[in-house]
């Protein structure tokens, strides 16, 4: 939860958050934040940026791919010497 620095402190009506407390989540900063958090780091961002999850998921993207190109190049060799 955020809240506001103006934070009023008091809800009213029915919503979650006071007026306040609702702009933060309008903010530019803010939204590529949550955008990032949701979607993982962008793919030209340095080494440095990544979390240890972010290496282990692309970790495990590169050898998902490199065993697709074994069993392709595989069956290419299989085929070709029937």
């Amino acid at each position: 939860m955020l809240r506001s620095i103006h934070c009023e402190a008091e809800i009213r009506g029915d919503v979650s958050a006071c007026p306040e407390c609702s702009r933060i989540l309008k903010h530019n900063i803010i939204d590529g934040i949550l955008t990032r958090l949701q979607e993982g780091p962008h793919k030209n961002l340095n080494w440095e940026y990544y979390t240890m999850a972010n290496l282990v998921d692309l970790l495990e993207r590169k050898n998902a791919i490199i065993n697709k190109l074994k069993l392709h190049q595989l069956n290419l060799e299989r085929s070709l010497l029937t």
